[in-house]
């Protein structure tokens, strides 16, 4: 009983193998990230370096305070970056933006604690 499916040896079957390499599957290696954003008391202080991510209780106050996300960056731009937050550049706008931000939020808890 002869299927569709079978192949006769010859020409096509010839066609039909491919040869592929393997795939190297490579994991990329998450580099240590350096905060340069405002201390955040409990949390994280200004030029600390973390180690592929900032933690979990970064992230919960990352949620409140989006912008402290975009004062994380890969530690090999950190003299850039601390070049800028001293010459007046984007680092440091994004800087007082996330000081203003984080007084901001101080303000209501201790208003709603009382």
């Amino acid at each position: 009983m002869s299927t569709k499916s079978d192949v006769a040896p010859g020409k096509d079957a010839a066609k039909k193998i491919e040869t592929k390499a393997p795939v190297k599957v490579t994991k990329k290696k998450k580099e240590p990230m350096i905060y340069l954003g405002p201390d955040i008391k409990g949390i994280a202080r200004y030029c600390d370096v973390f180690s592929e991510k900032a933690g979990s209780f970064f992230d919960e106050k990352a949620k409140e305070v989006p912008i402290l996300r975009d004062l994380l960056f890969p530690i090999n731009e950190g003299g850039k970056k601390l070049a800028e937050l001293k010459n007046g550049g984007p680092a440091y706008r994004l800087y007082q933006a996330a000081k203003e931000q984080l007084m901001k939020g101080d303000k209501r808890k201790n208003e709603q604690s009382i």
